[in-house]
């Protein structure tokens, strides 16, 4: 990486200065105190990581992180904008220009980094310059990820620094110029390790030594214990509706540490006081339904209610049933009318019924016999006289014809017997009718089983 050139305007001494090192390899910058030596360096830094490392340490030793200055200490005195540092260098084949600016409206009396914005510009000369969102990984990208640590490595001692290191002992110039070689990480380094060194030291006395010894002892004996004894245990998967790792068939112990298994909140511990409290935890998952059960009075009232009847449960539900049953069959029996009498698939299936009477079922069976033989005869003799009548009517119809062809004049005489039919109470209709009801009410069963059906009616209402 090579610093071609710097662009300083309003920062500390400069007031709108630009440094062009393209034709030189190296530089020296050489000048009497308060010249700006240590400020183009300042800027260098600034730009890079954001900060100036003394001015960050001056702010940490303060007992409450606050510092006040009569003016800004970066603003330049006769300033007439914001504060811009500008580089452009190059790295490897590529070329970058990048900007650092405060806004001069923003700054304060004291000393704060993060007014000091990072940005990208494709020309030195332009005003344009685009804003980096994230500064850190951008620079990481250019520079590598120890760019700030590698910054502070090449820093020189600076003037302040000098009278400090020629008036302290050597242990305190040797922290001070620490952070030149990075040595403070190597420094924590050696302190864990010696920490760890009296650590062990403190576990290798003949009492530890002899505690190890009774350890490996116990693991040998588990070990020759589960060769022996579980050589083939069947696996059996704790959690059907979940994939925990250590309930897994093909378990890694190398995935989990000693405390993380054995310690007192560790997997085996808490599952060996699952197993040991095991009828515990059984009592308090139902206590637990108990609880969720007593805050729904509703449910409650209606378990109280109901409790006495569970033991008999189920000769209430075939109670229930045969009730059903009965009720279908009274329906039936109310509902019952002479179209049930032509029905022939018609059963009342009184028999599956023990409190019904035999002779009360056989009456019944009986006189609905007799019912459906005389509604069979009915029918028969209401076609016979529905046939009488249709052959009447066409014969008188003709008759009527003929006569009329004749120019007989048609009177009430019958054609057949010269009887005057109309002048009669009773016609061949009425004497027919009469007849068939004679033939009902002449069969004197009907009135039996209408008895028979009310008793079977009043048995399944009873």
């Amino acid at each position: 990486m090579k610093i071609k050139k710097i662009g300083i305007q309003n920062f500390k001494v400069f007031h709108n200065t630009i440094i062009d090192f393209e034709s030189s390899d190296l530089v020296l910058f050489d000048g009497p105190n308060g010249f700006g030596k240590t400020s183009i360096y300042d800027a260098i830094e600034l730009l890079f990581t954001g900060k100036i490392r003394r001015f960050d340490d001056l702010r940490n030793r303060l007992i409450d992180g606050r510092e006040s200055f009569s003016e800004h200490p970066f603003l330049c005195d006769y300033a007439d904008g914001d504060i811009s540092i500008t580089i452009e260098f190059s790295k490897g084949d590529s070329l970058y220009i990048l900007q650092r600016t405060a806004k001069r409206e923003e700054l304060t009396n004291s000393v704060d980094f993060s007014l000091y914005k990072l940005y990208r510009k494709t020309d030195f000369e332009s005003n344009e310059n685009s804003p980096i969102e994230n500064e850190e990984v951008y620079l990481t990208t250019i520079l590598g990820h120890s760019y700030k640590q590698n910054f502070q490595f090449l820093n020189y001692i600076e003037q302040e620094d000098s009278l400090f290191l020629l008036k302290s002992q050597d242990k305190n110039r040797k922290q001070h110029i620490a952070y030149l070689f990075n040595v403070h990480e190597f420094e924590e380094r050696i302190i864990k390790i010696d920490r760890l060194k009296s650590k062990v030291s403190e576990l290798c006395n003949s009492g530890k030594q002899s505690e190890i010894d009774t350890l490996k002892e116990s693991i040998r004996k588990i070990e020759e214990f589960l060769i022996t004894e579980f050589n083939s245990t069947q696996y059996i998967k704790l959690f059907e509706d979940k994939d925990i790792p250590w309930d897994l068939e093909g378990f890694n112990y190398q995935s989990y540490t000693y405390a993380n298994l054995f310690n007192e909140e560790g997997i085996i511990s808490k599952l060996k006081k699952l197993i040991e409290n095991k009828e515990l935890f059984k009592i308090y998952i139902r206590n637990e339904r108990i609880d969720r059960l007593i805050q729904d009075r509703q449910k409650t009232q209606n378990f109280l209610l109901y409790y006495n009847f569970l033991p008999i449960r189920e000769s209430l539900r075939q109670q229930k049933n045969e009730l059903e049953r009965i009720n279908k069959i009274i329906k039936i029996l109310n509902e019952f009318s002479i179209e049930d009498i032509k029905d022939e698939h018609f059963d009342a299936r009184l028999e599956d019924f023990e409190f019904i009477g035999e002779n009360i079922i056989s009456d019944f069976e009986e006189g609905y016999n007799i019912l459906r033989n005389n509604s069979k005869e009915l029918d028969d003799l209401e076609n016979i006289y529905s046939k009488i009548k249709e052959s009447r009517d066409k014969l008188v119809d003709n008759i009527k014809r003929l006569k009329e062809e004749e120019g007989v004049e048609t009177k009430g005489t019958c054609f057949l017997c010269g009887y005057d039919w109309n002048n009669k109470i009773f016609n061949i209709n009425n004497t027919i009718t009469t007849w068939i009801f004679i033939q009902i009410f002449r069969i004197t069963e009907i009135n039996v089983f209408k008895f028979l059906f009310h008793c079977v009616k009043s048995q399944f209402i009873n």
